[in-house]
């Protein structure tokens, strides 16, 4: 039951710090970054740094946590995975690679790194005032289309796995 404790935190962490980094750039994208938003130094009440450290801090939280994730069910994940046929003709893609696990790594590694590309490219909105266009803003709208395309098949991910975390943490707390 140990692991099982292990992965349920694990799991908790990373679903808590998944809803911030969502929400908070929801509010980023919508408030600050579409538009006229990309003008604006401040959205419900908050700076937009504090919106960007809002984001950014659950963010790094979020992939250690999902690094954490992976090497828990290093097995289910080979196992799902290493079973990718070499294409030798071809043809269409196997039909367990448009399964959730890889839909959402592809869209979370992308939404990373795309994330960091920008935080890079152009550093914080505020230090420099912000701005309207540019490789920063551009790298920030792929980051919110791969950060948004990853919500659906991650919910969907945790839904399945929702009666299983309920049911460990029933068996944690008797």
């Amino acid at each position: 039951m140990r692991r099982a404790r292990t992965k349920l935190a694990v799991d908790g962490v990373l679903a808590a710090s998944a809803f911030v980094t969502f929400a908070s750039g929801l509010v980023l994208l919508l408030g600050l970054h579409a538009g006229r938003g990309a003008l604006r130094t401040s959205a419900l009440g908050l700076d937009r740094l504090v919106w960007l450290d809002l984001h950014r801090l659950p963010a790094l939280v979020m992939l250690a946590a999902l690094t954490f994730h992976l090497a828990l069910d290093w097995k289910a994940f080979a196992a799902k995975f290493g079973r990718v046929p070499k294409r030798e003709r071809r043809g269409p893609v196997p039909e367990h690679l448009h399964g959730t696990r890889g839909l959402i790594c592809l869209a979370v590694w992308a939404a990373a790194i795309t994330g960091v590309a920008s935080w890079l490219a152009g550093g914080s909105g505020p230090t420099r005032g912000p701005e309207a266009g540019g490789v920063r803003h551009h790298l920030v709208d792929v980051h919110f289309i791969f950060g948004l395309a990853a919500l659906p098949w991650s919910v969907h991910h945790l839904g399945h796995r929702w009666r299983w975390m309920v049911r460990v943490w029933r068996a944690w707390r008797s």
